[in-house]
């Protein structure tokens, strides 16, 4: 009970992550170029946007690029179906909806680098970004079966962020490699909700906080992008394995403002496995660009105070995308990926995304738009021989704006 006591609170954090367009469990890896793409970026990452997902692609950079980014929750739901609230948990009504929060996700900059016995291109990129985005807020209202009404705000704050330091380099124009390597800079985990309870009798006021201190481990990312043909490219890239521990938590209850309960919490030690992703692009004429990649998503391996999740299957994310256009470009995509959580019958549960943004480029200046629903339906609670299905809907919109320049080390 233990281990699916923890894996229950790791699937919440993941669910109520603001990104959670279908990287419910996955850090954050490209710009809003590839999340409007079906969260391709393996093969089509370059320049200063290869820092956050393929660094493979830094050593296609061809001048100078700082790029900075955010993104913002639209609307969304994450709930059981209205029949559960009424059926078991004797609610005349219940609504559970994601509220809008915008978040700074990036900052970087790449520049060639020039040294005198260096023959080959090489690229320097130096970012801070956020790489798991537990950040959420969520509203929930609802009545009870004695007409009690409750207001409900939850909010986690919470970024785990890394100053990345990144180098690249083409040994021909076809072939490039890159690395970076990441420290983590974390500020802590912090959930907090404030709720309201008004009947006929008293109006109360209810607070918690819980709140954890964050550490985690130093990790690279390496990666290659071979351009095999005038229009096909191929992209690898690979993450390295990376622990995170949450100490010397704190959860605080109160009444009215007056505390009811207070206690320490125990640590928590997260340890994810390396992954991989292989990419494919094929430009088709001048202006239609296809891409497809293939990423492992290692669930058997993951460990949560040591102990593996043995219950929980591997699996993958398939991701489709595509650009089209030359001065405005127009993109779409699609993927379906294994997320750690199962069904009520322990089957693995996959989350699926519908895609799609632009991008426009006048003089030195590149602005992209993107846009995620992530949306997901699954049999997850049984009572008196019934099931009662979760709901998940999500919009999330992304930006980032990149100005290229001449200038060089």
């Amino acid at each position: 009970m233990k281990a699916k006591y923890f894996v229950f609170i790791l699937f919440t954090l993941f669910l109520l992550s603001q990104v959670s367009w279908a990287q419910l469990e996955s850090p954050l890896l490209g710009g809003s170029r590839a999340y409007s793409m079906g969260g391709v970026y393996t093969a089509t990452n370059y320049g200063a946007e290869a820092l956050l997902g393929n660094p493979g692609g830094l050593g296609l950079l061809s001048q100078a690029q700082v790029i900075i980014g955010g993104r913002m929750t639209v609307l969304g739901t994450s709930s059981m179906e209205e029949d559960y609230y009424k059926d078991i948990q004797n609610y005349k009504n219940y609504e559970y909806k994601y509220g809008i929060n915008p978040k700074f996700l990036n900052a970087g900059v790449a520049f060639p680098i020039n040294l005198a016995n260096f023959k080959n291109k090489l690229v320097g990129a130096v970012g801070y970004r956020t790489f798991y985005d537990f950040a959420s807020k969520v509203n929930i209202e609802g009545t009870d079966s004695f007409d009690a009404k409750f207001e409900e705000t939850d909010k986690i704050k919470g970024l785990i962020n890394v100053l990345s330091f990144g180098f690249g380099t083409s040994f021909s124009d076809n072939l490039s490699f890159g690395v970076s390597y990441n420290i983590p800079m974390l500020s802590g985990y912090k959930f907090e909700s404030e709720a309201t309870v008004k009947s006929a009798y008293a109006t109360n006021k209810y607070e918690k906080e819980s709140e954890y201190d964050v550490a985690g481990t130093h990790f690279m990312q390496l990666g290659c992008i071979a351009q095999l043909t005038n229009n096909l490219s191929l992209g690898i890239a690979y993450l390295t394995s990376h622990k995170y521990k949450l100490e010397e938590g704190k959860t605080t209850e109160k009444t009215d403002g007056q505390i009811t309960y207070e206690s320490d919490l125990a640590d928590e030690r997260w340890e994810f496995p390396s992954r991989y992703s292989i990419g494919i692009a094929y430009r088709m004429g001048s202006d239609l660009l296809l891409a497809a990649e293939y990423q492992n998503r290692p669930w058997e391996d993951v460990e949560i105070d040591g102990d593996e999740l043995y219950y929980l299957e591997s699996g993958g994310s398939y991701r489709i995308g595509f650009e089209y256009g030359s001065g405005l470009l127009i993109r779409g995509g699609f993927l379906s990926e294994r997320i750690p959580d199962f069904d009520v019958d322990e089957d693995p549960v996959n989350v699926n995304s519908l895609t799609g943004g632009v991008g426009y480029k006048t003089g030195n200046i590149v602005i992209d738009l993107g846009a995620a629903y992530t949306f997901k339906a699954f049999d997850y609670v049984m009572a008196s021989s019934k099931y009662y299905e979760y709901q998940y809907r999500h919009l999330v919109v992304f930006a980032n704006v990149l100005y290229a320049m001449n200038f060089s080390l």
